[in-house]
């Protein structure tokens, strides 16, 4: 009795050992951090991109009674930017969505020192691949 409890103690460790080591593996640490760093590249690309909005925006009001010509130049310039504006929301949505998916996947059975640990190898892995 006692040598099957001792058996059933062991697999059952070795079991644990295993499923913590196969979650640790599955884990694609550097593919999260490229996401990221797309992600963080995206929003910085949408705030550029509505600073020039806006500026274009108040150049249009400004010459809308003075400069037909820059007027229409500009709205035209607008036009392009609302469609470029469109496709970086797009792409920014479905990256998030991709982003969220993963660290969910990844962190979903962890315990919070874990997932403390997770974040910190995560944002150690955004440096070693010069996330900018």
């Amino acid at each position: 009795m006692m040598i099957k409890r001792l058996m059933f103690l062991s697999i059952l460790s070795v079991l644990v050992f295993v499923s913590c080591a196969e979650r640790e593996n599955n884990i694609d640490v550097k593919n999260i951090a490229k996401l990221s760093c797309t992600a963080t590249s995206l929003k910085q690309q949408r705030f550029a991109l509505a600073d020039s909005i806006r500026f274009y925006e108040d150049s249009v009001l400004n010459f809308s009674k003075s400069d037909q010509f820059k007027k229409n130049r500009w709205q035209k310039i607008l036009e392009s930017m609302s469609e470029r504006k469109l496709k970086l929301m797009k792409e920014s949505r479905t990256l998030a969505d991709a982003l969220n998916d993963q660290i969910y996947a990844a962190t979903r059975t962890m315990t919070l020192d874990e997932k403390r640990d997770f974040n910190k190898i995560l944002e150690k892995s955004k440096e070693e691949i010069i996330c900018e």
